[in-house]
Parts: structure tokens; C-alpha cells; sequence
């Protein structure tokens, strides 16, 4: 059996998998990065990166060639039928990075592979899946991998690194207990051509039939998400695609025209279920999970592209000066753990009320959402909102 060694196996390319690798890279350790995909088409995943995102893609010399195939956010708002009830504009944060960015995945992670391909110490086993973690006396010192054609490597680390995403085989092997989030809804998406002087703003419309986001994205584009209830894909299309595009007509009514001409079969859609999972451990000596693998969170504002961001970003932290002694107690995973998870579980709470916020039909459910929407806006919440929304505490990360 083939077999290699390095100091951290990463298992995932995703935003996550992809950062960590760069920083441990650039810290002067080896990196195998494993991924099951041989592309990086991700439609409609983790797409919008915040403020303080933009802050650490400038610091990795990334930040540029990013803008060239991005969209800038400048406002987040919510409107109910019409009527603006809730705005948050980056504008407002100090500092220089007071914008956020939508980016294709399918376009920033080879950005990313490319900054570590400059690295020797960089090995990327493209088309692999993990097959069984290599453990001895409780300790993991590896991981054994299949090729795409189902030959076995083994890959001996000093760490493992699980990010791979929200249905992670690493959390299976791991056997590590995990909390099902009952979110009620999954969201239907779709993109046409974006209307003439549509500002740079993400959007969550309330309107009769529920809810929807817009977004903007390269090129001249808006990605759209239609909230539906868990397995309703099949009641719309019952119902029939006319009736499904009038209703997007009617809630976008400046955008009726690139509706009609861009939504003409249900092939012009993609579900994606809204899936949440906690991992109630992420670790044990010698492997750690990150990202998606320890926490899938709801796809509003960004948060969980931000949220594997920052995972990645504090684990380098805490990690590099125990790799250099070449190992990395659990202790020391366990102390990154309730870095993270306090955070993490305080936005599944924070999802779970702005779901129900954003599903209320009854006037008191109209009516507390108005109120607590207000006083977002014009109390000290606001701060708190600023700093969820802009991820600035980045800056005290990458030092």
C-alpha cells in the first residue's frame, strides 16, 4: 500500500479546507489536501463574504483577483410587501473594508489552490475519499484514502483536519454524536439577467406566498432563493411553473421582464435542502473537525461561509506552535472547540427566530417582527448586528 506523510491532512476543499491548507502553508508546515470532487462547480453555496472576509483576502493577496469575478454588497435589507422594515448598510462600519462580495466558489477555491500550489510542501489528492481513519490507542496518526479508481493511500499526519462539508464522511468515521437542527424550510434557486440599476444590496422579500432572497452575481446576474416548506417542490410543481412565475413576478415587479425570459422549465431551478447539524464533539487526539463537518448553518447573510472562515483561521492560530513540537495535544483541540461552539450554537438560535420571524402570517407574528426588526435598527442591537454582519473581529485573528 502507498502510503504518505506530511504534518496535517486536510480532508475537503471547500472554503474551509481550502484556507486552513494556504495558512498552515504559509506557516511552513506540509499540507495533503484530499478531495472527493475533481471540479469546483458549486452552485449556489457560500457565495457572499463579509467585510472582515475581504480584510483577510487582502491579507492573503487575494482580494483583487477576487473583485475581478465578484459583485459588491453594500446594504442588506428586508422589505414586507414593498416596505423597507429593516436596513443595514456596511457603509457604516469604519475601517477600510465597508463593503461585502459575492464570489463564486467555482471561482475563489482555484484561486486558493493556486496560492498553495507555490508551496513544496503542498500535495493535492484530487478524486480521493476517506475510507477509514488510522488510529492507534485512541490516538488518530492518519487517514486511509481510496483513489478514484479505489486504490488505498495512506496519509500520516501529525493532525487530521475534517471539512468536509455538511454531510461529512470524516464525522461518520469519527462516530461523533451530532444535533439535527429542525429547520422548517428548504429554498428553490435560480439566477437570470439582473434589471437595469438594481443597486448592490441583498434582499429578503416578504410577500404573500412567503419569502425570497436576491442577490447579485458576476456576471450582471441575480441569484434568487424561494423559501418553501421541507418537500415542497412537489406541491409547486403541482401547482404549475406558470403559477410559481407570476408569484416571483409579483414580489419583483421591476423584474418581471428577465423573469419571463429566463424561467421557461423547472430545469431552470435547483433545490437545496436547508439542513442543520451540530456536532456535539469535534475532536479526538489527533483529529479535528471544521466548517460544515462541525456545524451546517442556514444559508442567510453569509454566515456559514463566514463561520468556516473563522474556524479556519483560529485553528492555525492555536495549532502552528504545538506542530512544531510535532504534536498536537487534545487539549488543545478541545480548548479550540469552546472557542467556537458557544458562537456557533448562539447562531442557530439566531437562524431559528429569524425563521420563524420571516414565516409569521398571523398580524402579533407581523407585528413582532416589525418591532424587533425596529429595534434592531434603532437600538444598541444594531452593534451587535454590525458586528454578526461584518465579521470584523477578523482583524484581531490575523495577526
Amino acid at each position: 500500500m502507498s502510503t504518505l506523510e506530511t504534518d496535517v491532512c486536510v480532508i475537503g476543499a471547500g472554503p474551509a479546507g481550502m484556507l486552513l491548507s494556504l495558512l498552515l502553508l504559509r506557516e511552513g508546515f506540509r499540507v495533503v489536501l484530499v478531495e472527493r470532487s475533481q471540479n469546483f462547480e458549486r452552485e449556489f453555496r457560500g457565495e457572499f463574504l463579509q467585510p472582515g472576509a475581504l480584510q483577510l483576502l487582502d491579507k492573503l493577496g487575494l482580494l483583487n483577483a477576487m473583485q475581478e469575478r465578484g459583485e459588491t454588497i453594500k446594504d442588506f435589507c428586508i422589505l414586507e410587501k414593498g416596505k423597507l422594515i429593516l436596513k443595514f448598510s456596511f457603509e457604516e462600519l469604519p475601517g477600510k473594508f465597508r463593503s461585502g462580495l459575492n464570489v463564486s466558489q467555482a471561482y475563489a477555491l482555484p484561486l486558493m489552490l493556486d496560492e498553495c500550489m507555490k508551496f513544496e510542501g503542498f500535495v493535492l489528492k484530487k478524486g480521493f475519499a476517506p475510507a477509514r481513519i488510522l488510529e492507534h490507542s485512541g490516538k488518530v496518526y492518519g487517514v486511509s484514502v481510496e483513489s478514484p479508481e479505489g486504490k488505498p493511500l495512506e496519509i500520516k499526519s501529525k493532525l487530521v483536519v475534517g471539512a468536509d462539508g455538511r454531510s461529512s464522511h470524516m464525522r461518520k468515521l469519527a462516530g461523533f454524536p451530532t444535533y439535527k437542527h429542525p429547520f422548517q424550510m428548504d429554498v428553490l434557486w435560480t439566477k437570470f439577467q439582473r434589471p437595469k440599476d438594481w443597486e448592490e444590496k441583498i434582499e429578503i422579500r416578504i410577500h404573500e406566498g412567503g419569502y425570497l432572497i436576491t442577490m447579485p452575481i458576476y456576471p450582471n446576474q441575480l441569484q434568487l432563493g424561494i423559501d418553501m416548506p421541507k418537500g415542497g417542490l412537489k406541491t409547486l410543481r403541482e401547482k404549475g411553473l406558470n403559477t410559481l412565475v407570476q408569484r416571483l413576478k409579483n414580489a419583483i415587479p421591476e423584474a418581471k421582464l428577465e423573469l419571463d425570459q429566463a424561467l421557461n422549465s423547472w430545469s431552470d431551478f435547483q433545490q437545496l435542502p436547508v439542513t442543520g447539524a451540530l456536532a456535539t464533539k469535534w475532536y479526538k487526539e489527533g483529529l479535528v473537525l471544521i466548517g460544515d463537518a462541525a456545524h451546517t448553518i442556514g444559508p442567510i447573510a453569509g454566515q456559514g461561509v463566514t463561520q468556516a472562515l473563522k474556524d479556519a483561521i483560529i485553528l492555525c492560530q492555536m495549532i502552528k506552535g504545538h506542530l512544531h513540537r510535532d504534536v498536537v495535544d487534545s487539549s488543545v483541540l478541545h480548548s479550540f472547540q469552546q472557542n467556537r461552539f458557544q458562537e456557533v450554537k448562539s447562531l442557530y438560535k439566531l437562524q431559528s427566530s429569524q425563521e420563524k420571524f420571516l414565516m409569521a402570517t398571523s398580524f402579533s407574528g407581523r407585528l413582532t417582527r416589525r418591532t424587533v426588526y425596529w429595534m434592531m435598527m434603532n437600538t444598541p442591537l444594531k452593534k451587535s448586528l454590525a458586528i454578526r454582519m461584518s465579521m470584523k473581529d477578523i482583524e484581531t485573528m490575523m495577526v
